[in-house]
């Protein structure tokens, strides 16, 4: 699902209420970083502005059945440009990721491996 970028630039453009007091940092940026993951944009307003990880699928090399979900590099860019005009009063939190170790070697090495390799790459580009 592709970020609707109007609708980005609207929430972030939004005025605040003039009685209010606006923070330091009126923008706060959650991130999970999983290929299942998201982000949310919060406001000081309490208003919320989430969308989906970018991601593609990619055909896996032998087997055309199977799909790789693979991060959109330049989609990812693409919104954090969209929210240049804020990087001065945005901060940003990413999930810290939680390793889960298989009861009973439901996995094989390789999965696991797999798994930390993507999790890792998740976290590398933030």
């Amino acid at each position: 699902m592709k970020v609707d970028y109007e609708k980005l630039a609207a929430f972030i453009a939004a005025p605040f209420d003039a009685r209010a007091k606006v923070p330091r940092f009126p923008f706060i940026l959650g991130i999970d970083p999983g290929t299942t993951g998201g982000m949310a944009l919060l406001r000081s307003d309490r208003k919320v502005f989430v969308f989906d990880m970018p991601v593609y699928k990619k055909p896996q090399k032998g087997n055309k059945k199977k799909n790789t979900i693979e991060f959109d590099y330049e989609e990812i860019i693409a919104i954090f440009k969209a929210m240049r005009p804020i990087h001065k009063r945005l901060k940003v939190v990413l999930e810290k990721s939680i390793s889960v170790m298989p009861a009973g070697g439901g996995f094989s090495a390789r999965n696991i491996a797999y798994t930390a390799m993507r999790t890792a790459a998740g976290h590398y580009i933030w």
